[in-house]
């Protein structure tokens, strides 16, 4: 607001760029400064606008941690997470397998989806691997079921 005994000085607006968790680019935008005003000189005035870029800092991609420890023969298990470097815009699909499923293979049976997040469905074919729809910060262990 502006008085009589301020109309010349200078007024700072400040505008906070927002942090969305997609990786969506740069994304140009306006603000607009528009008069209200009793003054009718002043009332009639057209809105100005300030053309801004809010610069983007997420990057798609998925991390995967260190396994919890080794499996054995006599059926110990090892764990591990996944996550999401970024919130996508649709489904993720994770497909997870072992290289040698007659030394460590992935149980898809023992899994199930969880609302939203990470889960396997068995691809049906045998072989010891499932795929996991994915969403952001949501674990995946490495017998294929969730955390």
């Amino acid at each position: 607001t502006f008085t009589a005994a301020d109309w010349d000085v200078p007024q700072t607006v400040t505008v906070t760029g927002q942090d969305d968790d997609q990786e969506d680019g740069d994304v140009a935008y306006n603000v607009t400064v528009a008069v209200s005003s009793a003054e009718a000189t002043y009332a009639v005035l057209s809105s100005q606008t300030v053309g801004l870029v809010n610069e983007d800092d997420d990057v798609s991609g998925f991390v995967v941690s260190a396994p919890s420890g080794n499996t054995t023969e006599a059926g110990a298990m090892a764990t591990f997470t996944v996550v999401l470097g970024s919130e996508p815009f649709a489904d993720v699909v994770l497909n997870i397998s072992s290289s040698d499923v007659t030394e460590g293979a992935v149980d898809v049976s023992a899994s199930d989806v969880h609302g939203g997040g990470l889960g396997r469905a068995a691809d049906g074919d045998g072989d010891g691997a499932g795929r996991f729809p994915g969403r952001r910060r949501r674990g995946v262990q490495r017998d294929g079921g969730c955390e």
